[in-house]
């Protein structure tokens, strides 16, 4: 299960990291509710909404999404 220690809180250091992060996988879960969540410096979007779309494109070359 990934990624293992928190999360960047800039927004260019978190998209990259979790590109790195989805090199590694196979399958990516998408837990969202009803919260907005915590917003990283330099982004107008939250954390949750940035990975999810920085998974988007690794879902073209084969990583299975789940979003719940």
């Amino acid at each position: 299960m990934l990624p293992v220690g928190p999360l960047p809180l800039v927004a260019g250091d978190l998209e990259t990291f979790v590109r790195g992060q989805v090199a590694a996988c196979r399958l990516s879960l998408h837990l969202i509710g009803k919260s907005y969540g915590i917003v990283p410096e330099d982004s107008e979007r939250s954390i949750v909404e940035l990975q999810f779309d920085a998974v988007r494109g690794a879902s073209r070359i084969g990583l299975t999404r789940i979003v719940r």
